[in-house]
């Protein structure tokens, strides 16, 4: 087992035991790591949608993600992770073209605007 996946087993094993938020530095002291790499890790749990983070002033705080929202979010979490996503996903919401005030007022003394400009 790799040293991330090390650290991220035993983030969630905390978390799991507390029954309140812990914050980054708190975990960084109960598992003997630097505070980067727990933060790294963290946000690794929380874009796998495993644990929820927030923000309190200058402190990140974590805690386990509950099992009634992860049952409902199971079925959309391929869908919801951004790194599942590529630059062709985006690239398929195409905007609609604009036309400039000159060329709309033509098109509006021609007739009806075509469908998909506004």
């Amino acid at each position: 087992m790799t040293i991330g996946r090390e650290i991220e087993k035993k983030v969630l094993k905390i978390l799991e035991k507390s029954d309140r938020p812990v914050s980054t530095r708190d975990l960084a002291l109960r598992i003997e790591r630097s505070w980067h790499s727990v933060q790294h890790h963290c946000f690794r749990l929380q874009i796998a949608g495993k644990i929820d983070g927030f923000r309190v002033g200058r402190m990140n705080l974590w805690v386990i993600k509950k099992q009634d929202s992860e049952e409902s979010n199971e079925d959309n979490a391929e869908d919801n992770n951004p790194l599942n996503h590529t630059a062709d996903d985006s690239m398929q919401k195409k905007s609609r073209p604009r036309m400039t005030e000159k060329a709309r007022k033509n098109k509006k003394s021609e007739g009806e605007i075509p469908a998909g400009y506004y």
